[in-house]
Parts: structure tokens; C-alpha cells; sequence
């Protein structure tokens, strides 16, 4: 054999050995590798989530919201919203129920149903509590130092694991403007009536929608009770006028007469809601045309059949959320003559149902209308229709 034919065996034999080395050792090679991959920071390795039941938000995704954030401010929003989505998700429902006072926040809507919320709030939860200490040193990324502006270095990912965040209580569903419009909820029902009541009757619904709170959050699974929650009879608080009441066609006078007005608002407010289950409702014995007669979804509906009776602790209304997130409730009036009621709901367009006029029947001395709301027939019956 040539000296050269030998040379080429050996080189052979050498890097057959050497491919038989490293493929024994790849498995612990490549584990090397990506250890120090980790430890330099090098942006494609990502943290793998672990436990899916956590509040997650990996390093990618915060350097992403970062880089499109105009401040820290908006960076923490931002931040809190995804986090917010987050739980919506995981089914949490002890969101703040009455979230903003008036002075804090008002939502109304547009002739186009766009929402409008002006007001924030600057009070702290428990969600708060936990994303300062994640948050507040990102600040410095914001100074005004463009190079760390633009290559923000991430050191660990955002984790709020089940232990942690099922322990929450009150925490606010959203605190801006910005905050409402990611969870993107839109408008799907609304209720809107023109009062020239007697002045009592529109100071006891305005009371009445106070006490339930302008801004309203139904949480998962929860019953909304309108006696509960307006405050009718607690001696300590006498905000109600004094006026009548008609129960079983007699006329009984105490606080809050009229306040069916607010009870019926919110009834009519549901009709297109099939996420709303009514739990209890019962309508009055004689309907009051010009009482009761508003505008749903834009349309002017008079045909008795949608209104609803309360009375002391004999009759209430009572809602039931009976989806999987939480609803927004708006209720505005300010109980000036002329005014117009509004109570309208933000919730998912997929829940958006409908109800039409089915036809009139007599019963004995009642006269009966039928709908359908939400495929499910509905019959409410009267002994007197009064204009």
C-alpha cells in the first residue's frame, strides 16, 4: 500500500471514531449549549409555561408590549388588560361589582353605540398589588434612553400562579377607557325611554338606578336582585320619596312609589340579552301605557307584555348570568323632566338575541300578550290596559 493510500485509512478510521464520539455525547452537548444560550439571555429561547392554570405572560411578549407602548402608564395598562383577559378565561367572577363611583366614571354611548367612558380611577386591587413588584422597575426603560427604549432586555417571565390569583377579591374588571376597549365587549341591548313622570316618581328612579350604580358588573353565575340592591327599606336611609304604591289593586302609600320604573328598564334592557336568565319576574295588573311604552334597540315597542312589578320583599326582579364571563350593566338618569333613561349592556356580539310580538288572548277578565324573547315564550296578562 502507498504511503498516500494510507494516509486517506487513517483519515477515515479518525473521523469515523470522532462521528461515534459525538453522537454519544450529543444528547448532553446540546443541553450544554442551550444552558449557556440561557444564561447570555439570547432572545430565542423562551421559557416554556409550565402549569396552564397560571396568569402567564412570557418575556417575548412583555419586550412586545413594551416596544408598543407609549410610556410606562400605558406599558402597565396594557400589561394589567392582557392579564384581565386572562382571567375572564379561567372563569374568575369576583370582579368589582360596583365598580366606579360618579365621581370616578361615566359610560354612555353614541347614536352609533360607540362606548364612551370618562373617568379612570387610581385605586389599587390585589392585581395591582402583584404587578408593581413584576412592574415598577421597567420604568427605567422608559427614561428617555433610547438604546434601552429599543432593546429592552427582559430577565424573567410574568407569573401570578392559582394559588395567587384565586385568592383575588374586588378586583376592578377594567380602570380606563384604554382597559374597556381590549377586552373588546360592544353593545348588544339597550333600553331608552323619554320621563315626564311626576317629580316623585323620577327622583325614586333615580334613586333606584344609583343604587344599583351607573357603571354594573354581573358577575359568572350570579343573581342580580333589584330589591336587594336599591336600599328599599333600611330606616337609616330614607332617600326615597314618599308616595303610593299599587298592590293588588289597592293603593297602599310608602317610600319609593314608582320605582317599577326602574325595575321595568332593566327587564326591558334583557330582552335581547341570551346570556340573562330571568330568575323572577312577574308583570303589574294594570299597565300604564304611557309608563311603560320605550325604545329597545333603537324601536318603539308600546304593546303591553314587557314590564315588571316590584313590591316590598313580595315581588322582586331578579337576573341570572348564566354565561361564562361577566356582563356590563350601564344605568343613566339624572331625574330631570324630559330626561331620557338609558340602561344598555356590554357583553360578546355572539350573545345578542331577540324577541318579537306573537299575539293577544283572553283569559277571564285578563287580556293577554304573548312574545317570543330568546326563542322562549313569554305571556304577561292584565285586568285593565290605562293610557
Amino acid at each position: 500500500m502507498s504511503k498516500n493510500n494510507l494516509k486517506i485509512v487513517w483519515w477515515l478510521i479518525f473521523g469515523l471514531g470522532a462521528w461515534i464520539l459525538i453522537g454519544a455525547h450529543q444528547h448532553r452537548f446540546f443541553q450544554q449549549i442551550e444552558q449557556i444560550a440561557t444564561m447570555i439571555e439570547l432572545p430565542q429561547v423562551e421559557t416554556v409555561q409550565q402549569d396552564s392554570s397560571s396568569l402567564w405572560l412570557s418575556r417575548k411578549e412583555i419586550k412586545q408590549k413594551m416596544l408598543a407602548s407609549s410610556g410606562y402608564q400605558d406599558f402597565y395598562s396594557v400589561v394589567r388588560s392582557d392579564l384581565i383577559s386572562q382571567l375572564t378565561e379561567k372563569k374568575f367572577a369576583d370582579f368589582r361589582r360596583i365598580p366606579f363611583s360618579e365621581a370616578d366614571g361615566l359610560l354612555t354611548i353614541d347614536g352609533s353605540w360607540k362606548i364612551l367612558f370618562s373617568g379612570t380611577t387610581d385605586e389599587i386591587d390585589q392585581l395591582d398589588q402583584l404587578l408593581s413588584e413584576f412592574l415598577s422597575w421597567y420604568s427605567w426603560f422608559f427614561s428617555g434612553d433610547a438604546v434601552l427604549i429599543k432593546n429592552p432586555k427582559i430577565s424573567a417571565d410574568i407569573e401570578i400562579s392559582p394559588s395567587q390569583w384565586e385568592m383575588f377579591q374586588d378586583i376592578f374588571l377594567f380602570k380606563s377607557q384604554k382597559e374597556l376597549n381590549s377586552l373588546w365587549y360592544e353593545v348588544i341591548s339597550s333600553r331608552h325611554r323619554k320621563n315626564d313622570d311626576e317629580a316623585y316618581r323620577r327622583h325614586n328612579i333615580k334613586t333606584a338606578f344609583a343604587k344599583l350604580g351607573n357603571i354594573r358588573v354581573v358577575n359568572m353565575s350570579w343573581t342580580l336582585s333589584f330589591l336587594w340592591n336599591i336600599d328599599l327599606n333600611n330606616p337609616k336611609v330614607r332617600s326615597y320619596a314618599r308616595w303610593h304604591w299599587i298592590f293588588e289593586d289597592k293603593v297602599i302609600p310608602m317610600y319609593a312609589g314608582g320605582v317599577c320604573g326602574a325595575s321595568t328598564a332593566l327587564y326591558q334592557w334583557i330582552l335581547t340579552n341570551k346570556a340573562l336568565e330571568v330568575v323572577e319576574r312577574k308583570g303589574h295588573s294594570k299597565r300604564y301605557q304611557h309608563l311603560y311604552t320605550s325604545t329597545i334597540n333603537w324601536v318603539i315597542v308600546k304593546t303591553p307584555g314587557i314590564d315588571s312589578a316590584v313590591y316590598d320583599d313580595l315581588l322582586d326582579l331578579r337576573i341570572k348570568n348564566i354565561w361564562d364571563y361577566p356582563v356590563i350593566i350601564v344605568m343613566n338618569y339624572d331625574g330631570s323632566f324630559w330626561w331620557t333613561e338609558t340602561v344598555f349592556s356590554l357583553w360578546k356580539p355572539k350573545d345578542k338575541g331577540s324577541f318579537s310580538y306573537l299575539r293577544k288572548y283572553v283569559v277571564g277578565d285578563y287580556k293577554c300578550f304573548l312574545r317570543s324573547i330568546n326563542n322562549k315564550e313569554t305571556p304577561s296578562c292584565y285586568k285593565e290596559i290605562l293610557q
